[in-house]
Parts: C-alpha cells; sequence; structure tokens
C-alpha cells in the first residue's frame, strides 16, 4: 500500500513540474486566421435627411424651369478619345444585345446576318432582336413577346 502512495505522489509531482514550466509569460500573438462567414443582415436603419435640390435651369425664352439631368450620348461619342476601346467594342457583340428592327428590314449586324425571323413571322411582325451577333437570337414581336424560337448562325431553328 505503501508503494502505491509512493508512486501516486511522484505522478503528482511530476504534473505540477510539469504545469509549473509551463506557466510562463504568454508569447507574441499569432498571425490572424482566415475571416468567418458573413452574419445576418441587421435591420433597416432610418431614412437620412433629404438632399439638396439639383440644378436648374431656365430654358432659352421659355420663362419656366427645368431640371438638368444627364443624357445618352451614344457610344461613337465614347470613340472620339478612346479609339481602341471604341473599336474593341464594336468588334464584340455588345452593340447587338438588343437591335430594334426598323421599317420592317433585318438588324445589319457586321459579321452575322440573320435571314429570316421564326416561322409564321414576317419582320414587320418583330419589334426587336436580342442578341443575333455571332450566335441565337431571340425574337421579340409587336405583342412585346418573346418568341421561344432561337437561331444559330446558319439561321438554323435551335430550341
Amino acid at each position: 500500500m505503501k508503494m502505491k502512495w509512493l508512486i501516486l505522489g511522484a505522478a503528482l509531482l511530476l504534473m505540477s513540474a510539469a504545469l509549473a514550466a509551463c506557466a510562463g509569460p504568454a508569447g507574441p500573438a499569432g498571425p490572424a486566421g482566415p475571416p468567418g462567414p458573413v452574419g445576418p443582415e441587421g435591420p433597416q436603419g432610418p431614412a437620412g435627411p433629404e438632399g439638396p435640390a439639383g440644378p436648374v435651369v431656365e430654358p432659352a425664352g421659355s420663362g419656366e424651369t427645368a431640371s438638368i439631368g444627364a443624357a445618352y450620348t451614344g457610344s461613337a461619342t465614347c470613340g472620339g478619345c478612346h479609339k481602341d476601346t471604341y473599336d474593341t467594342f464594336m468588334m464584340s457583340g455588345h452593340p447587338w444585345k438588343l437591335t430594334k428592327v426598323v421599317d420592317g428590314q433585318a438588324p445589319d449586324y457586321p459579321f452575322t446576318e440573320i435571314p429570316s425571323p421564326p416561322e409564321g413571322f414576317t419582320w414587320d411582325d418583330i419589334l426587336y432582336v436580342i442578341g443575333g451577333y455571332n450566335w441565337k437570337a431571340r425574337f421579340v414581336d409587336r405583342k412585346a413577346t418573346s418568341s421561344p424560337t432561337r437561331r444559330d448562325r446558319a439561321g438554323t431553328p435551335n430550341t
């Protein structure tokens, strides 16, 4: 029995010595870990104060006031100063993403031709072509409904 108490005492003494060796001053902080997940969005805050009124001018000779707003000047205006960017833009499909059909004539694309609208329609029935530049096209008729018919480069229906 005495041997048991002796072993138990020695084990406790070793554990105390090990804990005492670890009880030095804290070292420097390690590097920050990755950010955690984003939490839920909080409640909507109160509305801020109303901002100042925008500029108001009097149109020449009208005697009335009108607000000044921004106006779309067109891609060609930008191309005057940014020729390289404009040329790249014009060679992409972006300028032809939504093309209005004018006077019942098929839209004119630089590298693609859409030979005909979907079966059962004429160009007079079509208001807009969505896409169609070197890829599939979707047609919007005068009732503002989108035709499910798409055509590939060769004009072949591809639904």
